[in-house]
């Protein structure tokens, strides 16, 4: 008798631990830390120009853009310092072309998304050069030009993490490409 209480007791510990979501999304909602390789590429009528990135976000810490083996850019609270890392110097700069690098930041518009209330389980699907991704429509971006007016992130459907940013001018040309390449969260 004494087993058989200790048997039904060890199952119902057990069977109540903390509950499980079918939400196939909690993986990059309310994003707290991640990092990720990241070639962006920034088109424009007369030549397309690429970077290879790292990108680093922590709550904490704040963004921080890793550009070669030259400079850090760390954003947080408004302000973006520069550290060259050659040089072992830190400057702080207001620069509009450096905005750019802050807009490849995923967790800003998987949050806003959230926070206006829309479901990530509500995503559309659509293709882009021959796979299937859910699209997430970005309507908040950091800043606006002629060059950078929608945008839209696009999550995978396997991994469910984001695999690439598209900015796009007043005519829908793609003006702004930014591939996430092994993209860790923690």
């Amino acid at each position: 008798m004494k087993k058989l209480f200790i048997l039904i007791l060890l199952i119902f510990l057990i069977g109540c631990g903390k509950p499980k979501t079918n939400d196939p999304f909690d993986g990059i909602k309310n994003l707290k830390r991640y990092y990720s390789e990241v070639n962006l590429q920034l088109i424009s009528n007369r030549k397309t120009s690429s970077y290879d990135l790292t990108i680093y976000y922590d709550e904490n810490v704040g963004d921080t853009v890793r550009i070669n083996e030259d400079r850090l850019y760390n954003f947080k609270d408004g302000s973006l310092v520069i550290t060259d890392i050659q040089n072992d110097k830190n400057y702080e700069i207001k620069s509009d072309f450096d905005k750019i690098f802050h807009s490849i930041f995923c967790h800003k518009y998987i949050n806003d998304y959230i926070s206006e209330g829309k479901n990530l389980n509500e995503l559309k699907k659509m293709e882009y050069n021959g796979k299937i991704f859910f699209e997430l429509p970005i309507e908040k971006l950091e800043f606006n030009s002629y060059y950078y007016v929608n945008g839209k992130l696009l999550i995978n459907c396997e991994l469910l993490t984001p695999s690439l940013l598209l900015f796009t001018d007043k005519e829908g040309k793609e003006t702004l490409k930014a591939t996430y390449l092994n993209f860790y969260k923690s």
